[in-house]
């Protein structure tokens, strides 16, 4: 079995992820924010076990770009046996 990464969320994924839910929270149902959240963590535990299956980034060198809905992608990088979660860009957030 292949060895898995570590997730490691940055200051600003982890403030783009309050942000996130704190929207949720106020403008959608409880079932769409929960919904939400199992699909991050899928993500999550894909990214942990293949982190260079999401593409490379265009403009970013080193980047990778995680699609985790329409309105949302999640970018990250690999180092080590490590990946960094650097940003939680969503659209939903005006």
């Amino acid at each position: 079995m292949m060895d898995e990464y570590q997730i490691i969320f940055t200051e600003k994924a982890e403030r783009d992820l309050d942000g996130i839910v704190d929207y949720l929270s106020r403008t959608v149902s409880s079932r769409v924010k929960t919904d939400f959240l199992a699909l991050l963590s899928d993500k999550l535990a894909n990214l942990s076990r293949m982190p260079f299956m999401y593409r490379a980034s265009a403009s970013k060198p080193g980047v990778r770009e995680c699609v985790v809905n329409p309105q949302t992608i999640l970018y990250h990088r690999v180092v080590e046996n490590r990946v960094e979660l650097l940003a939680i860009q969503s659209s939903r957030r005006g």
